[in-house]
């Protein structure tokens, strides 16, 4: 009975909830490699970030940069005080983060979601 009931006890911690760095601090950095000060009033979103999981440091608001991750909509729960929200990305941008990623990162980000949506504060 106590080996059944340690089984349980290890599988329940195995299967628990899945740690994830979202919300997680991280950089914001140009193009040239430099670390952007988010300014008020602004969204920013850095795709390809060595920093977070997904690749994906944001920011809003004149607030320090936090992991996110690429969402499917208004409707997926994104978790950690975060809520899926589109950001409009500039295609240039998307051109120059793929020439920083390789394909299988790049395909991660843009390649399964219709829109643009990411996890956001």
């Amino acid at each position: 009975m106590r080996a059944m009931l340690n089984g349980l006890l290890l599988a329940a911690s195995v299967c628990g909830c899945t740690k994830t760095d979202l919300g997680s601090p991280c950089h914001l950095i140009s193009a040239q490699g430099s670390e952007v000060i988010p300014n008020a009033g602004r969204a920013y979103l850095f795709l390809g970030s060595p920093e977070c999981e997904n690749f994906v440091c944001a920011a809003e608001g004149g607030g320090a940069g936090y992991c996110s991750s690429p969402c499917t909509g208004p409707q997926d729960n994104c978790g950690g005080g975060l809520s899926c929200r589109s950001i409009s990305l500039d295609k240039n941008y998307r051109a120059q983060v793929q020439t920083r990623m390789a394909a299988a990162d790049y395909a991660k980000l843009f390649g399964k979601w219709p829109g643009d949506y990411y996890c956001q504060r």
